[in-house]
């Protein structure tokens, strides 16, 4: 696994000046001026966190996150995946006193939204729940392959009349992450203010403590993670659900393993 720990800041021309004399020992001779800046620390978790602190005593702000990458052999091996949220993301109709993330399916017979299904390579995409959205090719697949720990949902146009698309609707829910090891961000000011959920964000590989038998080919986490009208549980799949969609086509599917404790 390669980590690295990636921090975003955006400098004015008065925090360039503040910054560069102070940062060279920790970043390498960089010569910031005004703009936005990704630094990254490849397994350097000390330089990262003086830096951080750096930016902290001279007051810039500053965003963080970790990229993880894996080889093709740790993917391989992995029990069990973790599914990121690289589909796209489909928003739902809007209703009135309603959360919007929490609208079962998207509505499909507005241009743009038809559109950006029909184009999707793999037959695939994210809705704001966190289920996906699968067309009728894919949803063979599944059957076929007998997929469990799902259901497929047939979707109806705002007509009436059914279209191409299926919701696949995980029926399967984890239980919490064991934490530690696993970490999260909690911003409870981004939480929904209809329900409470969301403000949560996962930070690591996400570590559980049940037996691997026990998981399904499809399973959705007990946590709900994101902010606005994207707030959703995790998806971890079994290999042979990674195989299916990878085997279908599904394109850009950045999965990550998951830990037992």
């Amino acid at each position: 696994m390669r980590v690295e720990t990636v921090l975003t800041i955006r400098l004015d021309d008065e925090e360039a000046d503040r910054l560069n004399p102070l940062a060279d020992e920790l970043v390498g001779g960089a010569h910031f001026t005004p703009g936005s800046y990704q630094v990254r620390f490849h397994h350097a978790g000390d330089a990262a966190r003086k830096f951080m602190s750096l930016l902290e005593e001279i007051d810039i702000g500053y965003g963080l996150h970790e990229e993880r990458s894996f080889s093709n052999e740790e993917i391989e091996r992995a029990p069990a995946l973790h599914v990121a949220r690289t589909a796209p993301v489909v928003q739902g109709p809007t209703k009135t006193g309603a959360c919007l993330h929490r609208t079962a399916a998207p509505a499909l017979d507005e241009d743009d939204k038809t559109a950006k299904l029909e184009n999707l390579s793999g037959g695939i995409a994210r809705t704001p729940s966190g289920t996906f959205m699968v067309d009728e090719s894919l949803a063979s697949t599944l059957i076929r392959e007998h997929i469990g720990g799902c259901l497929l949902r047939p979707h109806r146009e705002k007509g009436g009349t059914l279209s191409r698309w299926f919701e696949m609707v995980p029926i399967h829910r984890l239980p919490p992450m064991h934490s530690p090891p696993t970490r999260f961000v909690h911003e409870p000011e981004n939480a929904c203010p209809e329900c409470g959920q969301g403000g949560l964000f996962l930070h690591s590989l996400p570590f559980y403590d049940v037996p691997v038998d026990k998981l399904s080919d499809v399973n959705v986490s007990f946590e709900s993670f994101g902010v606005g009208n994207e707030i959703m549980p995790e998806l971890v799949v079994s290999q042979k659900m990674f195989r299916v969609l990878r085997d279908h086509g599904v394109e850009d599917l950045m999965v990550e393993p998951v830990c037992f404790v």
